[in-house]
């Protein structure tokens, strides 16, 4: 899937910065003008939003914001997708030493917030519209 709910985009499923312009942004330069005029209004306020604030962004397992709100930062480290495949050596330095961020943000429009999308970050890192997710694995009791 796409996006956590399915493949078909909707704006007002998430927060992203679609749901604030109320149009899609399907390009680039679009993004820029509406960040721009965003920014020029309020600052660059976040415009970050309550877990569940958006009810039918809910995935099939039941969580929300997968997608949209803040990336989330993972406990894991930027990984290889394939150890036989050589990289640029910008990535190379990647690998191993950042995190790696999914989900996308407020600011973001449709493409970057996909379930598909990953970006390293560096460990240090913080800004408005970054956070974490805690988890845990869920398990049964047995007798």
């Amino acid at each position: 899937m796409r996006w956590p709910w399915g493949n078909e985009w909707d704006l007002k499923r998430t927060n992203s910065a679609e749901y604030w312009a109320g149009i899609e942004i399907k390009n680039l330069a679009v993004w820029k003008q509406w960040w721009a005029e965003e920014y020029l209004h309020y600052g660059g306020m976040p415009k970050t939003t309550p877990v569940s604030y958006f009810p039918q962004n809910r995935s099939y397992f039941g969580v929300y914001d997968l997608s949209g709100n803040v990336y989330e930062i993972l406990q894991d480290n930027y990984p290889k997708y394939d150890n036989d495949r050589k990289y640029a050596e910008m990535y190379e330095f990647l690998f191993g030493r950042y995190k790696s961020m999914r989900g996308g943000s407020w600011m973001n429009f449709r493409y970057q917030i996909r379930c598909s999308e990953r970006m390293a970050i560096y460990p240090k890192f913080s800004n408005f519209a970054t956070g974490f997710r805690c988890a845990k694995d869920s398990y049964e009791k047995t007798n």
